[in-house]
C-alpha cells in the first residue's frame, strides 16, 4: 500500500518547526501564511476576524455547522465542506486529524500541538482574535481524544512535531516524537563541531 501522508499545523508554538513539506497539509484558522491545501475552522471567531477584515482565501475550508452557519451568515465567498460535528468535544487539529483519516491518509505529521506533551494552550492566533476564558486543564482533555484518535487508528503512522528536551508523553507504538532544535540550539550546535 502507497504511502499517503497528511500534515496538520495547529496554532501552538511548535508550529515554528514545520518546514514545507510532501504530503496534503492542512492548516487550523488563520494560518494562511503557510502553503496549505485546506483550511479547517471550527470556532466562530475566526470566521467573524475574516468577515471583519475582509480576508478570502481560494483553498476548500472544512468547517463545524456552527462556523459554516456564520460563513453562510456573511455570505462569505469561501469554498466550504462542513464535516467537523461539533457534538463531540474535539479541538480543530483532532477534526483536522479525523478528516485526514476518513481520507485514507497512512501517516500523519502533527505541528503546533504543544498540549501533546505540555499544559501550554497559547496560540499564534492569540493576538488576533480574543477567546474566551478556558479552563486551565482542558489539555488533559484533549490529550484524552488524542489518545483514543492514536488508539482507534494503530495501523497509522503518527508524528508528533516539538523541542528537544520535553518530557514525552507515551501514545503507543504508531506514535513517535520528532524533536527539533531552536535556531539558537541549531546554531550552538554546529559552533560545537
Amino acid at each position: 500500500m502507497e504511502k499517503s501522508i497528511g500534515i496538520i499545523i495547529g496554532n501552538g508554538p511548535s508550529q515554528k518547526y514545520y518546514r514545507n513539506q510532501d504530503g496534503f497539509k492542512v492548516v487550523c484558522n488563520l494560518n494562511w501564511h503557510i502553503p496549505h491545501d485546506v483550511v479547517s475552522i471550527i470556532d466562530p471567531q475566526p470566521i467573524e476576524y475574516i468577515y471583519k477584515n475582509q480576508l478570502l482565501t481560494d483553498k476548500l475550508v472544512w468547517t463545524s455547522p456552527k462556523a459554516n452557519r456564520l460563513i453562510q451568515q456573511y455570505q462569505l465567498q469561501l469554498e466550504v465542506e462542513q464535516c467537523h460535528n461539533t457534538a463531540i468535544p474535539y479541538n480543530n487539529a483532532q477534526f483536522a486529524c479525523l478528516k485526514l483519516l476518513s481520507l485514507a491518509h497512512t501517516t500523519i505529521h502533527i505541528y503546533g500541538c504543544d498540549t501533546l506533551w505540555s499544559d501550554d494552550m497559547t496560540s499564534n492566533q492569540d493576538t488576533m482574535i480574543p477567546r474566551p476564558h478556558r479552563d486551565l486543564t482542558l489539555y488533559v482533555q484533549w490529550r484524552q481524544l488524542w489518545q483514543k484518535i492514536f488508539t482507534d487508528n494503530r495501523q497509522i503512522d503518527f508524528y508528533i512535531h516539538s523541542p528537544v528536551n520535553i518530557d514525552c508523553v507515551e501514545y503507543g507504538v504508531n506514535v513517535k516524537y520528532h524533536q527539533h532544535l531552536t535556531f539558537n540550539q541549531q546554531l550552538a550546535s554546529q559552533s560545537n563541531k
